[in-house]
């Protein structure tokens, strides 16, 4: 598992070129039980699209969160 922050966790991550230098990422995560999924998510989509724009230099046009679990 890949962490993000503390709430959440990453399970798995699929990447697809949609065209010229535009990317879509899908994060299938874990959630921590009680945290709020919104502040979690817009969090996570804010970082993910920095960091992968930044250090590539592709755009990216979507960041997807697939929660597919919660844990304690």
């Amino acid at each position: 598992y890949g962490l993000v922050g503390s709430e959440m966790c990453i399970r798995d991550r699929k990447v697809t070129c949609v065209e010229g230098d535009q990317i879509d990422i899908d994060l299938f995560v874990t959630i921590i039980y009680g945290a709020s999924l919104t502040a979690v998510a817009e969090n996570a989509i804010g970082n993910v699209r920095y960091r992968v724009e930044d250090m590539t230099g592709l755009k990216v046009r979507n960041v997807n969160i697939h929660v597919e679990g919660v844990r304690a």
